[in-house]
């Protein structure tokens, strides 16, 4: 009896698998049509707009919170952003600035590791943005890791800052995060001070010094 249920189940198991390779097969085929491919378009539309949908109920409508803790505030609750960055990410996972406000965040949580696995994953989409550069060595320093930290900050000097302020500029988050402020936000003069403080971290471990008591904040532009 075991046996003979055993082999039912197998051979339901294949055609289920038969099957779904047969409508893939079938739907690619069918994209050839102009009626169904028109179909399928509208399906992918729907399914869009179902993701913004379900963006914009989780959506932030005010990110001061979130510039108090680049202001060194470590009494933001991140629960919120968290959760809004990481939809993004499921629905867009090829943006690279949802991943670096992840890191952001789960840094400020004090969750080392999610924050360096969200960083590296910014990091390869876009490695010319700047402020992951930044937040990456000042953790890894933090960590007891000054010469990888101190090999970061040089190539961050390297990077070219338009990079880093059209990244920015064509980033819907960002935008969303600069109109949710509670103040208007230089972001040039920011970057420009983020230059000039990695110059200093450099020297610093270069004469062999600890990162300071007062620790820099991480910063997300």
């Amino acid at each position: 009896m075991r046996i003979k249920t055993s082999l039912i189940s197998t051979v339901f198991l294949l055609s289920g698998a038969y099957l779904v390779l047969l409508s893939y097969q079938y739907e690619t085929q069918l994209t050839h049509l102009p009626l169904i491919s028109g179909i399928l378009q509208q399906r992918q539309e729907a399914r869009q707009e179902a993701k913004i949908h379900q963006l914009n109920i989780y959506m932030i409508r005010d990110y001061r919170s979130l510039f108090d803790s680049a202001n060194g505030d470590v009494n933001v609750n991140m629960d919120d952003y968290i959760k809004y960055f990481q939809l993004i990410t499921e629905y867009f996972p090829t943006q690279a600035d949802s991943y670096a406000l992840l890191g952001f965040c789960y840094a400020h949580q004090n969750n080392i590791g999610q924050a360096f696995e969200n960083y590296k994953k910014a990091f390869i989409l876009n490695p010319q943005f700047f402020w992951v550069y930044y937040d990456l060595g000042l953790l890894l320093w933090y960590s007891g890791n000054s010469s990888q930290a101190a090999s970061l900050f040089q190539k961050a000097l390297l990077l070219d800052p338009r990079e880093t302020l059209s990244a920015i500029a064509s980033s819907k988050v960002y935008r969303d995060i600069l109109s949710g402020g509670k103040n208007p936000y230089d972001i040039l003069q920011s970057l420009r001070h983020g230059y000039e403080q990695t110059a200093v971290f450099i020297r610093m471990i270069h004469q062999g010094l600890h990162p300071p008591q007062n620790f820099p904040p991480l910063q997300f532009f």
